[in-house]
């Protein structure tokens, strides 16, 4: 009798189906989160980025409206080449981690963040990439 081995954890399997691939319901599960892991790396990665800017915007400024200085977001980690969305204002433009965004201020020689949660009057904004206008 030819035995198989778990194709998670390498360990024979000794009963059930002959063309069973897995020891358990545990090493089934773990290895195919580890294929899609694998797959949609680079989805996963920017996701993550994506959460923690999120994270450190709502551990900043957890009331929803604030301002806080570039440098003390930078050392938590905020990356600022990763947004969702964006929010155009005649003042400028808020860049959105989900539900927490910020708009580039500087005062005097600082650079600032004017974080702001997202408000159900912004769902209003459209924007066409082609004509580069905010309706």
């Amino acid at each position: 009798m030819i035995h198989k081995t778990c194709l998670a954890c390498n360990t024979k399997i000794i009963k059930g189906r002959s063309d069973r691939k897995f020891c358990s319901e545990s090493c089934r599960a773990t290895y195919n989160y580890n294929l899609r892991k694998v797959k949609n790396n680079g989805i996963t990665i920017h996701q993550e980025i994506l959460k923690k800017n999120n994270k450190i915007l709502k551990q900043l400024v957890p009331n929803g409206h604030g301002t806080i200085r570039k440098k003390l977001a930078s050392e938590l980690g905020y990356n600022f080449n990763y947004f969702t969305h964006f929010y155009k204002t005649n003042k400028g433009i808020y860049y959105f981690c989900y539900d927490f965004g910020f708009q580039p201020i500087t005062k005097g020689s600082a650079e600032k963040m004017l974080v702001v949660q997202w408000q159900n009057y912004m769902e209003r904004q459209q924007f066409d990439p082609w004509s580069r206008v905010v309706k």
